[in-house]
């Protein structure tokens, strides 16, 4: 049985009855082994994360009290490291980025999710059946080392630049059984209306979260 994620026992807890139903459909990231399944969609993204911090983007469809999350987690990983690539598989309909959430273990550790200002991430789409959404090529990293668990560092989520296909090549490279299916991206640097999301490159960046404590630098 697939594991559900600390936020996903959480919200249904909080949200009553009347929302239990919803409640059933949020699954994590699909395999890389995963096949195309009739009638449903796609939504990836590449990253690479050069913190332990693990980050995730909060995906909800319109007109529905649900949250999907496609996270970016592992180990730290040098600056030069390969990205890596996580996809959701998700039914046909009009989403959108609602923000990022930055966790320890699970999405419900407690820390503040942060808005998301890139307005071109930030607009609504379309997912369509059979097809794949990319949302573009990501880095998460910290400008300073956390002292405690409970006292995260600032971190930076930056748009890298990738074009339409380098995104479907390292797509169909992680997920061979998908690489046939059409693919879209949104933030690519060939992508119409992309240029102001990829320019402004700290349109994503936080404001020190709460509990920060400053690390000054190491002496030498």
């Amino acid at each position: 049985m697939r594991r559900r994620s600390g936020w996903f026992r959480l919200h249904c807890a909080v949200l009553g009855l009347s929302v239990l139903a919803a409640c059933a459909t949020p699954e994590g990231p699909i395999s890389t082994t995963a096949t195309p399944e009739p009638g449903m969609a796609y939504l990836s993204v590449e990253f690479a994360k050069t913190t332990p911090l693990n980050v995730a983007l909060a995906i909800q469809p319109e007109g529905r009290q649900l949250t999907h999350f496609l996270p970016f987690e592992g180990p730290a990983a040098p600056d030069d490291a390969t990205p890596r690539t996580v996809t959701l598989k998700l039914p046909p309909g009009r989403y959108r980025v609602a923000y990022w959430q930055p966790y320890f273990n699970r999405v419900s550790d407690g820390l503040p999710s942060r808005p998301l200002s890139n307005e071109v991430l930030a607009r609504p789409f379309e997912l369509r059946a059979g097809e794949v959404i990319h949302l573009g090529s990501f880095g998460v990293w910290q400008r300073q080392q956390a002292r405690l668990p409970n006292q995260p560092a600032l971190l930076r989520f930056d748009p890298k630049p990738i074009t339409q296909a380098e995104a479907k090549t390292r797509f169909a490279t992680a997920f061979p059984m998908l690489a046939a299916q059409p693919l879209r991206c949104r933030l690519c640097t060939d992508t119409e209306g992309t240029g102001r999301g990829l320019q402004s490159i700290i349109d994503l960046v936080t404001d020190p979260l709460p509990g920060l404590v400053p690390i000054p630098p190491p002496t030498r």
